[in-house]
């Protein structure tokens, strides 16, 4: 796994990329967030961010002209709120990894590579946290990120193969996110459109498909309008099937009837020979007969 950088307790003074290089300015071609960054830069007011609770709480140095890509951030870095005046923001409720890249991000425009599956094939660490990010994306007002996260799943997300953990992932970001969120959404329906028959789903993968249908949430409603869709799309082409070999048939009797008609002439004709060569056996026994 690439280093990666690390919560701080003085003033940051260079970014520390996921590969474990130094910078003092963001990577050239890297920024995928706002295409300008506040006035300031790393002479900007550094802000303490204390995130999560209890054993798990982290605390992390910013500048605040990198903070305010987040128009979250910006308005408590500049607007009149307590944290631009302590220079301190409490996050308790978020996930101190996913908030550590989010500041990568907001430093480099990328954050660590989740695109390489682990030899053990276990990319559920991996798609859970990529879940949280998308979370904290969603909740500061960050779009490309979201993208930027979409991306990355794409190449751990294998729907056929992994259905559970893709409708974990689904669980979890329908739950942080509005209905109007349409990053994940066209995402998912893509995805979704992949999922095996459930006729022939693991029982893990059926629990999991359940579990999301009860729910009862918009979940749910896009689960089975995607079954519903693909039955749809099913019927269809068994129908064009069912034409097509009917049509196939169709041309096949008319051929075999044509066939057929030619048969029965020849057959006519034979019969007709035959007999008229009967009659001329016949009188030729006559003759024989009257010698």
């Amino acid at each position: 796994m690439s280093k990666r950088p690390s919560s701080s307790s003085g003033p940051v003074s260079k970014v520390q990329r996921v590969d474990g290089t130094e910078s003092s300015e963001p990577a050239a071609g890297d920024r995928e967030a706002s295409s300008s960054i506040t006035k300031g830069g790393f002479d900007s007011e550094i802000f303490t961010l204390v995130v999560g609770s209890g054993e798990e709480k982290k605390t992390f140095k910013v500048h605040a002209s990198y903070l305010s890509q987040s128009p979250v951030f910006d308005r408590m870095c500049n607007g009149q709120f307590e944290e631009s005046h302590t220079f301190q923001i409490c996050l308790p409720e978020d996930n101190p990894e996913a908030i550590e890249d989010l500041i990568e991000y907001f430093y480099t425009g990328n954050f660590r590579d989740y695109g390489t599956v682990p030899s053990d094939g276990d990319t559920g660490t991996a798609t859970d946290q990529l879940a949280e990010i998308y979370c904290v994306a969603e909740k500061y007002g960050l779009r490309d990120l979201k993208f930027l996260v979409v991306k990355k799943l794409v190449s751990l997300t294998d729907v056929k193969n992994r259905t559970t953990e893709f409708l974990s992932v689904a669980r979890k970001i329908y739950a942080c996110t509005p209905d109007s969120d349409d990053v994940y959404r066209n995402f998912f329906k893509g995805q979704a459109m992949k999922m095996e028959k459930p006729a022939i789903l693991s029982e893990a993968d059926r629990q999991s498909l359940n579990e999301c249908v009860s729910a009862g949430s918009t979940l749910a409603l896009d689960i089975v309008g995607f079954v519903a869709s693909n039955h749809d799309a099913t019927v269809e082409r068994l129908e064009a099937t069912l034409t097509q070999k009917s049509e196939m048939a169709r041309e096949q009797k008319v051929k075999y009837d044509k066939d057929l008609k030619k048969k029965q002439k020849e057959v006519s004709k034979l019969e007709t020979e035959l007999a008229i060569m009967t009659q001329q056996m016949e009188r030729y026994r006559d003759r024989l007969n009257r010698k």
